[in-house]
């Protein structure tokens, strides 16, 4: 009984399919015909949506917002009366003219009434922080920063949809759809934190913060200044305001963290230091400074005088003293003693004058000279003068910021440095970071170092004797080991440096804070290094186990 009821079942279904298909391919085979004679096809490209970029601490800083666009056809022509009642008369000009036109839901509905396309796009909204680090797209591509350098997981792919238009040109529905594939999130190292104090402290100034964790090499902050605003260059402008913007003065599109040079000053003084411990095994003099430095021929012949930036000198003066009170006498007398072979090689060690690798787009390395590059640059023989200069950080050397503070990074870690980079995770995958310099060299090196650093920043006393930093940092409770630097700028006002890290027995973070003329390191970039440090250690108290916060990409 029960094979004859299955039986009967799987008849019906046979006669119920038959007729279906008797009805679709005879009887209702010329209204088909019909259809597809009097339409025609419009493929239209449904954009995926993008990947959004958050920060560390899971801010937004770029996301997609839905928008309703209307276009017609090419057929379909409704009165411009028509199209004006509902979208007003610029609007239905522009389609009229085949422009596309944003509209908002009642207006969509009223226009698909009509037969018009109305499809649902994606536009890039920009927080505002981090431009030069995020970046921005224009058309639906990254072309700076973050947007541009990971575009490919970001962007996701495109899908599509192909409606049906009848003879009139109305849109009689969609009849095949293909989704897009939503491009991946990403999320930075930055701390959005420290990024907005770091931007606010350069607000109406030239040139950059960078806050890094030298365990990994993941930038915990990157501020440039001047800056842009992302969603008016996302969202199209005029040709003539776009080479407005590009033609101005100030370089607002310039990321001076990685794509701009600069004298390094005093801030390159530990790494002078570090190469004359090892060409001397680790040695030290005593130089008594009188406020210059007589350079003499062979025979006792001046040749040049090279002045201190404490024109009454600082007395008796050795390596730990010099890179306190950043004394410019002691240093023209070792740079002379190491040579400029032994610093260019050291250089090259330590990966001075090179690009770092930094996961973005334009940066630029910077300038250690030698005497093969000035020949090849500039047709010239090498001087004793240039390495005098080279060792205060002035004459042909040039830095980028992001070589700087991996370099303290360095000094920091005792010999390691990484790769610095922006992105975390791609995704849900977990960017790993990549060595970039091993030195092995004896402790007591770092050692140092680190306590001639921290004398920088704590070593109070007379002027020819307290750490260039000592009172803008007198109250810090956590011990930084760092570096002032003024750099001379012909015919303007010196850039400021300062560059430390912090605790200095074991240290978190390294902060580089860099302003065009902006004077005085201790005066205008030290201050803004501390602000920095305070925010710091306010987010990942040193109480804090950071390994439990996530080190590894933080």
């Amino acid at each position: 009984m029960r094979g004859k009821i299955l039986l009967l079942i799987f008849a019906i279904s046979t006669l119920l399919i038959s007729v279906r298909y008797f009805q679709v391919q005879i009887l209702e085979h010329r209204k088909h015909e019909e259809f597809l004679e009097n339409s025609s096809f419009v493929r239209v490209t449904l954009d995926a949506p993008r990947g959004e970029i958050l920060s560390s601490d899971g801010k937004v800083l770029a996301k997609n917002e839905e928008v309703l666009i209307a276009q017609l056809s090419g057929r379909n022509v409704p009165s411009i009366a028509d199209l004006e009642e509902i979208v007003g008369k610029k609007r239905a000009v522009d389609l009229i003219m085949g422009l596309r036109v944003a509209v908002n839901e009642n207006e969509a509905e009223k226009l698909r009434e009509m037969g018009v396309i109305v499809r649902r796009e994606i536009k890039r909204v920009y927080s505002g922080l981090a431009p030069h680090v995020v970046g921005y797209v224009r058309q639906g591509k990254g072309v700076y920063g973050v947007e541009k350098k990971y575009d490919g997981y970001l962007k996701g792919k495109a899908g599509s949809e192909i409606y049906a238009v009848d003879v009139t040109g109305k849109n009689v529905g969609s009849v095949l759809k293909s989704p897009p594939i939503p491009g991946k999130n990403i999320t930075l190292t930055v701390d959005s934190r420290l990024q907005k104090l770091a931007e606010k402290l350069l607000r109406g100034k030239r040139g950059s913060i960078i806050v890094e964790n030298p365990k990994n090499g993941a930038i915990l902050a990157m501020a440039s200044s001047p800056s842009f605003d992302p969603n008016s260059v996302s969202s199209g402008m005029s040709l003539w305001e776009w080479k407005e913007l590009l033609n101005d003065p100030s370089g607002i599109f310039i990321n001076r963290a990685i794509s701009s040079r600069y004298p390094p000053g005093s801030s390159i003084k530990p790494f002078i230091a570090l190469a004359y411990l090892m060409k001397f095994d680790g040695k030290d003099q005593t130089v008594n400074c009188r406020g210059k430095y007589v350079y003499r021929s062979k025979s006792g012949k001046v040749l040049a005088v090279y002045k201190d930036w404490l024109l009454s000198g600082h007395g008796l003066v050795d390596l730990r003293k010099a890179i306190r009170v950043s004394c410019n006498v002691f240093f023209y007398t070792i740079g002379q003693e190491i040579g400029i072979d032994f610093l260019s090689k050291v250089a090259s060690e330590v990966k001075l004058g090179e690009k770092t690798g930094i996961d973005l787009p334009g940066e630029i390395s910077g300038i250690f000279p030698s005497r093969e590059w000035k020949k090849r640059v500039l047709g010239e023989r090498w001087y004793p003068g240039d390495t005098i200069l080279l060792s205060i950080g002035q004459g042909y050397i040039l830095m980028t910021p992001i070589e700087m503070i991996n370099f303290y990074s360095l000094l920091a870690n005792e010999g390691v440095s990484y790769v610095p980079h922006i992105v975390k995770m791609i995704g849900d995958k977990l960017i790993r970071p990549v060595e970039y310099v091993r030195i092995k060299l004896p402790k007591k090196y770092w050692d140092f170092l680190r306590e001639a650093m921290v004398e920088v920043t704590t070593h109070p006393g007379s002027l020819k004797d307290e750490g260039t930093a000592y009172r803008v940092f007198r109250g810090f409770k956590i011990k930084v080991a760092g570096k002032t630097g003024t750099a001379e700028v012909p015919g303007k006002k010196s850039h400021s440096w300062f560059i430390g890290y912090a605790p200095a027995n074991d240290p978190k973070v390294v902060v580089l804070a860099m302003v065009e003329n902006g004077g005085s390191g201790s005066k205008m970039a030290a201050p803004m290094a501390r602000e920095i440090l305070e925010e710091y250690f306010s987010i990942f108290p040193v109480g804090d186990s950071v390994k439990g916060r996530d080190e590894k990409q933080r």
